[in-house]
């Protein structure tokens, strides 16, 4: 299935609600001509990727002595890549290595050891 790529030059936005029922949560639409320019996350998937990313900032400063294998690290560098989001497989596998490696399982007590 091709479908045509929206390209809008118009800076304003607005989300739009979707139908009840629609996998997505909202949609992102120029304010000005009504193009579609992507899809917006469910909140609870926005706040799953936030603490996935502080995860990750957390092992890059914390587990530096750690020696992370080359499957690890390739591993780590593929979750940067996506932005912490994450498959279920994939975010398993990461809870796993985050677990090895200490990384606090609570997202208020990630940015607490930050911020010292």
């Amino acid at each position: 299935m091709h479908t045509q790529k929206t390209v809008c030059l118009h800076q304003n936005t607005k989300a739009v609600e979707m139908p009840q029922g629609s996998r997505h949560w909202k949609a992102l639409e120029c304010a000005r001509c009504g193009a579609h320019l992507r899809f917006l996350p469910w909140p609870e998937h926005a706040q799953q990727r936030k603490v996935n990313l502080r995860k990750l900032v957390w092992l890059f400063r914390n587990a530096t002595n750690a020696q992370f294998t080359l499957e690890e690290d390739m591993f780590l560098d593929e979750v940067m890549e996506s932005a912490g989001r994450l498959s279920p497989k994939h975010h398993e596998k990461f809870d796993t290595l985050c677990a090895k490696h200490g990384v606090p399982s609570n997202a208020s007590e990630l940015l607490e050891r930050s911020a010292r």
